[in-house]
C-alpha cells in the first residue's frame, strides 16, 4: 500500500465511524423519548442484574429439597415449594439466568 491509499483508508475509517457515532446518538436520543422503550431497558437490565447476584440473592440452591411438597408461603419459603419440596422462589431466581441465553438465541 502506499502512503496515500493508508491515508485515505484511515480518512474513510475515520469519517465512518464518526457516522456510526452519529447514528448511535440519534438512536439513543429518540429511544430515551420512549416511555414505553425505557421501561423495556429496564426490565431487560433487572433481569440480567438478578442473573449475575443470583447464588447471593437465592436462599436455596434450586434443585436443593428444603420441605415436604406444597408448602405454602412462608418466611423460610416465600413462594412455598413446589411437587418435590424444592423452593419456588429459588428456582425462579435461579432459572432466571437462562433469559440471557434465550434472548440472544431467539
Amino acid at each position: 500500500m502506499t502512503l496515500d491509499n493508508q491515508m485515505t483508508t484511515k480518512a474513510l475509517l475515520r469519517e465512518r465511524i464518526s457516522s456510526h457515532t452519529i447514528r448511535i446518538k440519534d438512536f439513543w436520543t429518540i429511544y430515551k423519548g420512549s416511555r414505553i422503550g425505557m421501561i423495556g431497558l429496564s426490565l431487560i437490565l433487572a433481569f440480567i442484574i438478578i442473573a449475575f447476584i443470583a447464588p447471593w440473592l437465592a436462599p436455596y440452591h434450586p434443585r436443593a429439597l428444603v420441605g415436604t411438597p406444597f408448602l405454602p408461603p412462608t418466611e423460610k419459603h416465600l413462594l412455598g415449594t413446589d411437587q418435590v419440596g424444592r423452593d419456588i422462589y429459588s428456582g425462579l431466581i435461579w432459572g432466571n439466568q437462562n433469559f440471557p441465553h434465550g434472548g440472544a438465541t431467539g
